[in-house]
Order: structure tokens, then sequence, then C-alpha cells
């Protein structure tokens, strides 16, 4: 009987055998899963299907390492002012990519564990305005001073970015057979492999300059 009243009160007088029935309507077999639980379900998937290391450990620390602990709730109950604390440290480009990540998530949530046909939460947030930045070039002075104070061990690292331009991303999964220096100038080159190459598009061969 408490249980009804406050149903009754709740719903302010609507008939609450009508309420129900449109809501189990609108979830169909969804179930119920917390945001941790999603995460890790989605992290699983994309890792099977081969996405890239670098951003499955963007996923892993921003969706299990941030915002799982926060949102300690059924990812369904989760509310745009719950996302937008979540967020609250983060602006500019950065927001951008959080949520991005937050989308990420609930799109993988959607005829699962939330409604499949609903704009989702997470498509709520708003992101912030960020003017585009100017790609910057070290000078020689600037490339001089990095290459002089450089570790041994991160002599390759910096110098394979700068006279090669090959990603961050890239190189930090490469090794050293990929590096073909040749007698002849103008056949040295790095071999990047499919398997490290930005968003797996393919093997390429990149010029040593």
């Amino acid at each position: 009987v408490t249980d009804f009243a406050q149903a009754h009160k709740l719903l302010s007088g609507r008939n609450i055998p009508g309420f129900v029935q449109t809501h189990l309507e609108r979830i169909g077999t969804i179930r119920d899963a917390s945001v941790a639980q999603v995460a890790e379900e989605m992290i699983a998937d994309k890792t099977n299907r081969g996405r890239g290391d670098n951003w499955i450990k963007d996923l892993r620390n921003f969706l299990l390492g941030t915002a799982a602990p926060r949102l300690k709730k059924p990812i369904m109950a989760v509310t745009l002012e719950d996302l937008e604390e979540t967020l609250t440290k983060y602006s500019g480009r950065t927001r951008n990519n959080k949520i991005g990540l937050l989308v990420q998530l609930f799109n993988y949530a959607k005829g699962r564990y939330i409604p499949e046909n609903e704009k989702t939460v997470a498509h709520k947030l708003d992101r912030d305005a960020v003017k585009p930045a100017e790609i910057e070039i070290w000078t020689p002075e600037e490339a001089k001073k990095i290459l002089h104070t450089a570790h041994e061990d991160e002599l390759g690292f910096f110098a394979i970015g700068m006279f090669a331009g090959i990603r961050t991303c890239e190189i930090c999964v490469m090794d050293w057979s990929q590096v073909k220096p040749h007698p002849d100038p103008d056949e040295s080159h790095i071999e990047v492999k499919a398997a490290g190459s930005k968003m797996k598009l393919g093997r390429r061969i990149v010029p040593i300059l």
C-alpha cells in the first residue's frame, strides 16, 4: 500500500498500470547493467575486433578509471547532470575527446542496456568551441637542443619523429627491424606495418630524409 501511494504521488495521479505498460514497451528486453559493466564489455568487444591499443587504453583510463567510479548506477539511470559532473575538470579539446568516449559507450549500450531509438544523455552533452591550432615545426636550434639533451634510449624516438614524420602512436609500436638503412640514401626507408599504422589503414613506406 505504501509503495502504491508513493508511486501514485510520483506520477501526480496518472494511471499507474498505464504508465508501467508504457515504460515496459519503451525498454523492451534491455537488461540492467552498471556503467562499469558496460564499459568492460565494450572494451573487451573493441579489443577482440582489433581496435588500436592506444584507443583502447584511452577508453580504459577514462571510462573505468574516471567515469565509472563517479557513475555508480545503472547506465540507463545516468543523467545529463551526472555526465556534466564527471566532465567538470575538463575543457576545450580534452573535454570534447572525453565526450567522444562517452558517446562511444552509450552507442554500444543502445539496444542492450538503454532504449535503442532514443537520443542518449551522452549525445546531449555540449562540446566546447575549439579554434584549430596551427601546426608548429621545431626550428633547427630547437631540434638540436632536444637531440643533445635527450637520453640515449630516447634518441631514436625523437630522430624518427623529426626526420621521418611518423606519428607518435606509430613510433611507440615499432621495432628496429622496421628501420631499413641503405648505402643509397634514396633507398633508406622505414616500414610502418598495417598493425601499427593509425586506424590500421595499411602498410606504408616512409623515406628517411
